[in-house]
């Protein structure tokens, strides 16, 4: 897997960064909006590559490392990857916040979902899902994405996001 994560490329095409993995599906762009103080994801893989040893969640983890990485050097945010806050809720679900994301993974699995507050609607908004059943994980990945969805309403309101 080391080897992989080597090869990704990157590319900066207008306002975009373009992260790929060669003679793979995986390619993701990047871009920052002007009120924010991270980097966005568009035109994501929507699946794993069967034909490569990483799975879509640790291909996009480290894609968004080395796009920030990127935009930090061309100037677009500054400071350092925030280290997420974890906690353990609804037994075996992770909540992390990073900067204005609530961030839900079922560990052992590709299950991930990733919300925020926009500033101009009541709720959160989903901006990423991903995952895919395998034998032996504990739910379905629609299961999970309605435990994520109530897990990550419950932290939003705790952190009075929303009311």
């Amino acid at each position: 897997m080391t080897d992989a994560w080597g090869s990704l490329h990157i590319d900066v095409v207008d306002d975009e960064i373009i992260v790929t993995l060669p003679f793979t599906i995986y390619t993701v762009t990047y871009y920052k909006p002007p009120n924010s103080p991270q980097l966005l994801a568009k035109n994501f893989p929507s699946k794993d590559d069967p034909r490569v040893p990483l799975t879509q969640a640790e291909f996009l983890a480290r894609a968004w490392r080395v796009a920030t990485d990127k935009a930090r050097e061309l100037g677009w945010i500054e400071g350092k990857i925030p280290e997420p806050t974890a906690l353990l809720l609804w037994g075996n679900l992770r909540i992390e916040l990073r900067d204005d994301e609530i961030i839900v993974t079922l560990p052992g699995t590709s299950y991930r979902a990733v919300y925020h507050k926009p500033a101009d609607k009541p709720g959160l908004m989903a901006t990423f899902r991903s995952g895919r059943w395998e034998q032996g994980t504990p739910m379905t990945q629609a299961e999970f994405h309605a435990h994520a969805w109530k897990a990550a309403n419950d932290k939003a309101r705790e952190l009075g996001w929303i009311v």
